[in-house]
This record gives C-alpha cells, structure tokens and sequence, in this order.
C-alpha cells in the first residue's frame, strides 16, 4: 500500500478520488486558459494581417498614383 510522505498511515481510497478530481479540474482549467490564449493570439495575428493588407494596398496605390504624375 501506498503510504504519504512523512506518515506512518496508509492512503485511503477516498485519498485517491480527492487526487483523481483535482487532477480532473487542473486538466479543465489548463485546457480553457490555453484555449484563450491561442484564441488572443489568433486575434493578434488576424488584425495584423489586416493591417499589413490595407498598407500594402495604400502603398501600391501611391506608387501607381506617382507614376502617374
């Protein structure tokens, strides 16, 4: 039998569903922070690409407009 550190008592099986539970919600808690994070990120890079899109498009236009001139 498994025994904690430091104790001389053995595990009860109520020990092991307590450590399966937490176990449970910090696999619950670590999916959706990181669901939120790759999220944001994925926002970030969204309005980057947006942006470099538009300059793009403004700096190609003035180049046009340029050699026209």
């Amino acid at each position: 039998m498994l025994e904690p550190h430091g104790s001389r008592g053995v595990m009860k099986a109520g020990h092991y569903v307590v450590v399966a539970a937490v176990a449970v919600v910090a696999a619950i808690v670590a999916f959706v922070v990181l669901s939120f994070v790759v999220g944001v990120v994925f926002e970030i890079l969204k309005i980057a690409i947006i942006v470099a899109l538009v300059a793009a498009a403004f700096w190609a236009i003035s180049k046009v407009a340029r050699r026209r001139r």
